[in-house]
């Protein structure tokens, strides 16, 4: 029993371990080729290196890796801009894997490729891995009754992850608050949309009433006065899901969909509870 225990939490952990090394981040300006994947074992007939794989390493910063450690392999993806501003947020780097340092070389050095999430091509760069410990959120989401908080810090979703444009529950996506702003790893934030304006053709909705033997009671008059008060109507904002913050930068954090009540999407606002 105790063994059957042992796997199961290695297996925990090492999931764990896989999953951090598979969310990518937003830098703010292109990171320099200081380590960079330079061929793969298969060199001549394969230019792509998936989990198990040999890579080779090049570059100025080989001097800074050390045989026996694990780094991260990351791969810039494109500029990123607010999809409400429509201002640069930065560069979006998709975290490919990890690779371990098998040999050591001055000009060129040798990596086994760990925790693959995605497949490994020559230039992309080798970064340091920064642990990131196991975020769960302590307490209970917010239901859709519950009030938006009004000072709470704001932001809104920037991008999904793997530029997903439809995020549900257990989704990963990204947030234009990070460190600069407080935030830290753990932080629950409340996903919200506002209502959209009245529209009149909702009142059309329920027939013209012909047939009755009454009948409706609004003239042109009163109809008109009937939108003109429905147009200044005050709604609640409508919250449609929750977040937990896994990982944080200077600008921008690292966040998962806790729970969702709609399909949320790139833009829509977020405050921290």
């Amino acid at each position: 029993m105790a063994s059957i225990v042992f796997v199961l939490g290695l297996l925990a952990t090492l999931t764990a371990q896989h999953e951090s090394a598979c969310l990518g981040f937003i830098q703010d300006s292109f990171l320099p080729m200081n380590v960079y994947v330079a061929g793969t074992e298969s060199e001549g007939s394969m230019a792509l290196a998936a989990q198990g794989q040999i890579v080779y390493l090049n570059g100025p910063g080989l001097g800074s890796l050390r045989p026996g450690n694990t780094y991260l392999v990351v791969r810039p993806e494109g500029k990123v801009k607010d999809p409400l501003t429509g201002r640069p947020v930065g560069i979006y780097y998709r975290e490919l894997g990890t690779v371990k340092i098998e040999t050591a070389g001055a000009k060129s050095q040798t990596a086994s490729v760990m925790a693959g999430c995605r497949t490994i091509m020559k230039g992309d760069l080798v970064v340091p891995l920064s642990q990131r410990a196991e975020v769960r959120p302590g307490s209970q989401p917010p239901g859709r009754l519950t009030s938006v908080p009004e000072n709470g810090l704001a932001s809104n979703i920037i991008l999904g992850l793997d530029d997903r444009r439809e995020l549900g529950t257990g989704d990963v996506c990204f947030i234009g608050v990070g460190k600069k702003n407080g935030v830290q790893a753990g932080d629950r934030f409340t996903v919200w949309r506002p209502q959209p304006h009245f529209d009149p053709k909702d009142l059309a909705v329920g027939g013209s009433g012909g047939g009755r033997s009454y009948e409706k009671p609004l003239d042109p008059i009163q109809k008109t006065e009937q939108v003109r008060t429905l147009s200044q109507r005050e709604l609640p904002k409508r919250v449609i899901g929750d977040l937990v913050i896994i990982a944080t930068y200077e600008k921008t954090s690292v966040a998962r969909i806790t729970s969702s009540y709609v399909e949320i999407h790139r833009g829509d606002l977020v405050v921290r509870q």
